[in-house]
């Protein structure tokens, strides 16, 4: 058993953290990075059914990609390139449902990084 918890604690601490999150302050561009430690970061915000979301994100660095998930962990919407360009727009989505939901932002493979702005 302490062998066990020994292995287990030796794994936990060489492991990544994959995702960053935080509180989506609406309506305000936000800027961040992307790294090696931080291949998502996401953001939580409420919305009421009705309600309708602009999202864009842009990297001169990285294929940009968008979703946003539901309260069950369900993407209710995404996107990955935008009017031609790798850059992402969730563009005029209404949400179905009052819940509580998480913007993701990343790259398109999962492994790029950089700088990024959203709004």
């Amino acid at each position: 058993k302490i062998v066990f918890t020994l292995i287990m604690l030796s794994l936990f601490s060489t492991m990544k953290v994959f995702t960053q999150s935080n509180e989506l302050p609406l309506g305000e561009p936000i800027a961040g990075t992307l790294t090696d430690d931080q291949l998502i970061v996401e953001y939580s915000f409420s919305a009421n059914e009705g309600d309708r979301l602009t999202i864009s994100a842009s990297s001169s660095q990285f294929d940009t990609l968008l979703s946003v998930s539901d309260s069950k962990g369900d993407i209710v919407v995404s996107n990955d390139d935008a009017n031609g360009s790798l850059n992402s727009q969730i563009k005029v989505f209404i949400v179905k449902q009052d819940d509580d939901y998480v913007l993701s932002v990343t790259s398109s493979d999962g492994t790029e990084t950089g700088n990024y702005e959203y709004d």
